[in-house]
């Protein structure tokens, strides 16, 4: 009998599990756009990819449409996004396998997207004369091409937004004809040290002089000031061209699209214009992986220096980065 009571009470108990299990599941669903995902429950483990990772650098050479030659990149003069989608743009020249062509070869630079950690070649990534990615969300780049073929001859730009969809980046590039473009990448290399999550945090106070804080970077490209709430950044011998959607509108607009040289943070976010007066005086350096906190009007602003320039962050991810080569509002 107490057996007979013991086995009954194991076959409730099994399917109370089973009817436990059944209801903390794994259960699949369509979204709008027709991709299956995966509604993970408690109880049940999964392997996701982290979009909070940093992008990778991509190593040289990369193989492009000109057969037997090869683009050699040099350095990221811009970056942003994270592992789900962002960018690099790389300086660099062009050669054949074992290296630059010598001092008469084409340089240009590229924009290499990711999409979930690696590089992508279509939109093809055309070698252009300059490029500059203003502004970046979650699923979009709004990027400045320079489409003249010769550095002698005028600037010409073009405004392309690259949106992703899904796992593909679809972008309206004006037609490049025979241009040169990237067709394949070198390997995936380490990521370099140069999020604002890493570093060490330096106070406002090292960089004070008088009622205002003014801090520069290692090469002195770039000088920030935080006076009370107000921060701003400079490139004094770096002039930018921007679009008319990032300007603070002080002065006419084609001052600030073509020569913009001082960057702004404001409640309504970061915004450019040039200088009318002097240049600020630094009173400090702000060193690679080194980061500082500032005050704005509404919260803070968090500096990182890095080789790619500055990156300045409130706590919930809005700011703008800045190099001698560009500037872009986050």
């Amino acid at each position: 009998m107490g057996r007979r009571m013991r086995g009954q009470a194991a076959t409730v108990l099994m399917v109370v599990l089973m009817v436990i299990l059944a209801a903390c599941g794994d259960s699949t669903k369509n979204s709008p756009d027709g991709v299956a995902t995966v509604t993970v429950t408690a109880g049940a483990s999964s392997q996701t990819t982290s979009c909070t990772d940093a992008i990778p650098e991509v190593t040289g050479p990369f193989t492009t449409s000109q057969s037997g030659t090869y683009f050699h990149p040099e350095k990221s003069t811009q970056n942003g996004g994270d592992s789900c989608f962002g960018f690099r743009v790389y300086d660099g020249s062009l050669g054949d396998a074992s290296g630059p062509a010598g001092t008469g070869s084409s340089t240009g630079q590229i924009l290499v997207v990711f999409v979930n950690g690696s590089p992508v070649v279509d939109p093809r990534p055309y070698v252009m004369k300059t490029i500059r990615v203003t502004q970046w969300s979650g699923d979009q780049l709004d990027v400045q091409l320079d489409l003249r073929e010769r550095g002698i001859d005028p600037e010409s730009w073009a405004d392309v937004p690259y949106r992703k969809s899904g796992t593909s980046v679809q972008a309206s590039i004006p037609d490049q004809g025979s241009r040169t473009y990237i067709t394949s990448f070198g390997s995936t290399g380490a990521v370099p040290t140069t999020s604002t999550s890493s570093g060490s945090t330096v106070p406002l106070e090292r960089f004070r002089s008088g009622n205002q804080s003014a801090f520069r970077s290692p090469t002195g490209a770039i000088v920030c000031v935080s006076h009370e709430t107000s921060f701003r950044c400079e490139t004094p011998n770096a002039p930018h061209r921007v679009s008319k959607d990032l300007v603070c509108g002080i002065y006419p607009a084609q001052y600030e699209t073509a020569n913009s040289n001082v960057f702004m943070w404001r409640p309504t976010g970061a915004c450019t214009t040039t200088l009318q007066g002097q240049w600020a005086t630094p009173h400090g350096v702000l060193q690679y992986s080194e980061k500082v906190t500032v005050p704005v009007s509404g919260g803070t602003l968090t500096c990182s220096s890095s080789t790619a320039g500055f990156r300045c962050v409130t706590p919930d991810g809005k700011g703008f980065t800045v190099s001698r080569e560009g500037f872009a509002r986050i």
